[in-house]
């Protein structure tokens, strides 16, 4: 579809319907808080109104939650388009960003989605309606999304440390297990962080990335800094 296709002629994306194809394009599997494997991973789970600015915030680092800008064929229906961004993991900087964007009411408030394990979150949203084009819309989440500024890859990401905090010392010298809800003596805990950190993609400074994606990110992020010095 274009730019000039109405909202109501688009089809609402959904994820978690075909996980053996979807783990192909993306870290997790589901409806919400997915990591795309590639920048072009994104365009199966972002509606077409979304696209372009989910695509933006990849750019710079930021992780998207969730979105939608659908109102599933309905004549004179209305509605919202939206873009979740993870609060938590934006820079000192763009965090600034939403500050100024909540206090010239750009955006609501700063939400608690700590129950559905997505910790503290925002929404960029615009008001949508049957006949709007696909090109308006995403130029108005993009107006908001472009606010934001690059930064490093603070999501997708774990260090060794982190891992072990899962393995708690039990009082007869072995380790609670918390894939099993057993035990692991302390060579078995080895052998286990040893399994779960090969998962991962490592930096040189101990950071684990879940993704070769992200890592790569992370990394682009670094030279570019440096550069910039």
């Amino acid at each position: 579809m274009s730019k000039d296709t109405k909202i109501k002629d688009t089809k609402r994306i959904l994820t978690g319907l075909n996980s053996e194809k979807e783990s192909q394009l993306f870290y997790n599997v589901g409806s919400e808080a997915c990591i795309p494997l590639s920048r072009e991973s994104i365009r199966y789970y972002a509606d077409e109104a979304c696209l372009e600015a989910c695509q933006l915030l990849y750019d710079l680092n930021i992780q998207t939650l969730f979105s939608g800008a659908n109102v599933d064929g309905e004549e004179n229906a209305k509605g919202m388009a939206f873009i979740g961004i993870s609060y938590d993991t934006l820079s000192d900087e763009n965090k600034k960003v939403v500050s100024s964007l909540i206090e010239n009411r750009i955006i609501k408030k700063i939400d608690n989605n700590t129950g559905r394990g997505e910790g503290n979150t925002i929404s960029l949203s615009v008001p949508i309606s049957s006949d709007d084009l696909v090109g308006v819309v995403s130029d108005k989440l993009n107006s908001i999304a472009s606010q934001f500024v690059q930064q490093d890859v603070l999501y997708g990401r774990t260090t060794e440390k982190n891992i072990r905090k899962c393995y708690y010392k039990k009082e007869n010298g072995n380790f609670f297990d918390y894939w099993t809800f057993g035990e692991l003596t302390p060579q078995e805990l080895e052998e286990r962080i040893a399994e779960e950190v090969s998962q991962y993609y490592p930096d040189d400074n101990g950071n684990l990335f879940f993704t070769e994606d992200l890592l790569n990110k992370h990394l682009a992020y670094e030279i570019k800094k440096k550069k910039q010095k």
